[in-house]
């Protein structure tokens, strides 16, 4: 109950180790969060440089693709009947139209037809491995899904079409591992 004045007080360890785990906790923490939020890079700042003709064919076809499936038939989904028929049927003919031969593998959810479209290309080298790409044409009750799903699906067809395009140029195509 009562100290000595002259008594050497002991430090309090237990006190000070809590105060040094949460310190380099919050520590830790914040570091974290800032490290997932930063940009890792500069953003770009000034004019864009000029896109030549290949370049600004590809944008066109890019945006072509987005507005048909985005404005012409707007959202793709089951809550829309015929939306998704519609989808398919534009994917198809884009597909079949770069001299693809499209498998179509279809299925029915809630009593609606759904499909998926399959095309190959085949490599110069038989059993040389694949590249598998995808995309889902069908958009979220009440959008159109310009910047995800449109987006998405005009992209595999500019690469179907590059592909294409290459294939025809040189022959075949060639996939290069290390």
């Amino acid at each position: 109950m009562f100290e000595s004045l002259t008594a050497v007080k002991r430090p309090n360890w237990k006190l000070r180790f809590v105060a040094v785990v949460v310190i380099v906790t919050v520590g830790s923490v914040v570091v974290s969060v800032w490290r997932m939020i930063e940009m890792p890079l500069r953003s770009y700042r000034g004019p864009l440089p000029t896109l030549n003709a290949s370049q600004s064919e590809s944008a066109a076809r890019l945006a072509n693709h987005i507005r048909y499936l985005s404005e012409t038939i707007g959202e793709r989904n089951i809550p829309h009947p015929g939306s998704l028929e519609k989808t398919v049927d534009y994917v198809r003919t884009q597909l079949a139209a770069q001299g693809y031969t499209v498998k179509e593998q279809s299925y029915s959810i809630d009593g609606h037809k759904v499909s998926n479209l399959e095309v190959q290309l085949l490599g110069a080298v038989p059993g040389d491995g694949a590249i598998v790409l995808g995309a889902h044409y069908d958009s979220a009750d009440g959008t159109v899904g310009a910047d995800d799903n449109a987006s998405g699906v005009a992209a595999l067809l500019e690469l179907t079409y590059l592909a294409r395009s290459k294939a025809a140029s040189h022959g075949s195509i060639r996939i290069f591992r290390k």
